[in-house]
């Protein structure tokens, strides 16, 4: 008799996280799993690589979400019923839509496992009460956030690191420059973009690129703020931006020609009310999945696990760092290929999702 293929639904509805769907594609697809991914037009649109990985991708309207959010998660539900999987990974597991597929499943015998990307779902939120009821086992993307809400949460708990991107190769004549990559967009949220002048006017006088990785609104008030005190500080000619989203191939690009990665979190600053504190910034598994080291401010030492892919810095010494880190580059992106192991932290995820170990 044939043994059963088991089949495993990965669902994202929110338009983000896709960064952390490769590893997970991958780690079923090679422990022979059957994965349907269900997830809206945009994620789809800009990772059409994801097929190979899938038996079927189940694209959701973001527009009738919104606009008929009872009637669609009905329809994801009776999908899901259609497909009899054994197992239901949901990328983002929050928000009330997730709770609304949570109620419908809930006396199901689908086992649905959450990943979280903040603990503060697990730290007083009612909606995420109400979905636990459902979700025995949350995933972190940090040890040091799992460690964090142990002693607090009745569900299993486990830890992976997203750290494969879709890369493709490029000249070898336009790798490693003298670049610094800040993952994301110009935005105040997640960056001390004061922060930034600061620190970039301390190395001025050297030949160095900074380039914001990531849509940048050229229309927002933000952005013509620091275009002005870019322009102020003699910065603007260093500095390139993004209007539109950067596509695989210009992240993987960009990321392969950067020497190091600023993630621009720096204490008593809202960017370190969101993260290093409640959740883990997306820079730190592009840093470990691309083997290129981070640029971060000394406060932040205490979390171990970022301490091999990270030179610290304070606003007085940044520019003898810089040089220092320069001149140990090749050193730690040696120690980094050796401490954020690919293959490592996908079996970390099926083991934890299929109760491999």
């Amino acid at each position: 008799m044939t043994a059963s293929i088991e089949k495993v639904v990965i669902i994202e509805i929110g338009g983000s996280h896709d960064e952390c769907l490769y590893t997970q594609l991958i780690a079923l697809k090679k422990n022979g799993v059957q994965v349907t991914l269900i997830v809206n037009e945009e994620i789809s649109h800009r990772n059409q690589h994801f097929e190979e990985f899938c038996s079927e991708i189940i694209v959701i309207d973001s527009r009738r979400l919104k606009d008929h959010k009872r009637a669609t998660i009905k329809s994801i539900w009776k999908k899901i019923k259609r497909i009899n999987p054994t197992k239901v990974v949901l990328n983002t597991a929050q928000g009330k839509e997730i709770k609304s597929l949570c109620f419908l499943a809930l006396f199901s015998k689908i086992e649905f496992i959450g990943i979280l990307h903040t603990t503060r779902k697990l730290e007083g939120s009612f909606t995420q009460k109400l979905i636990s009821l459902k979700i025995k086992k949350y995933l972190f993307l940090s040890e040091f956030l799992m460690e964090k809400v142990k002693s607090k949460s009745k569900a299993k708990l486990g830890c992976f690191y997203p750290i494969d991107f879709y890369k493709t190769s490029i000249n070898n004549e336009e790798l490693i420059n003298k670049q610094i990559t800040i993952i994301g967009g110009v935005e105040t949220r997640r960056k001390d973009l004061q922060g930034f002048i600061w620190l970039a006017s301390q190395l001025k006088d050297q030949n160095l690129k900074y380039v914001f990785l990531g849509k940048s609104d050229p229309k927002s008030e933000v952005m013509h703020e620091f275009i002005f005190d870019l322009q102020r500080n003699g910065l603007l000619d260093k500095v390139q931006f993004y209007d539109s989203f950067v596509s695989h191939q210009l992240f993987n690009e960009q990321l392969q020609k950067s020497m190091f990665i600023l993630p621009l979190v720096h204490p008593e600053t809202p960017s370190s009310e969101q993260y290093f504190n409640n959740q883990i910034s997306g820079a730190m598994t592009v840093s470990f999945g691309y083997s290129t080291p981070m640029l971060i401010h000394e406060a932040y030492q205490n979390i171990e696990e970022m301490n091999d892919a990270s030179f610290y810095y304070n606003f007085d010494n940044f520019a003898e760092m810089v040089e220092q880190a320069m001149a140990e580059l090749d050193l730690k992106r040696s120690t980094m290929k050796t401490s954020y192991n690919a293959v490592l932290e996908q079996n970390k995820y099926a083991n934890f999702v299929l109760n491999l170990a």
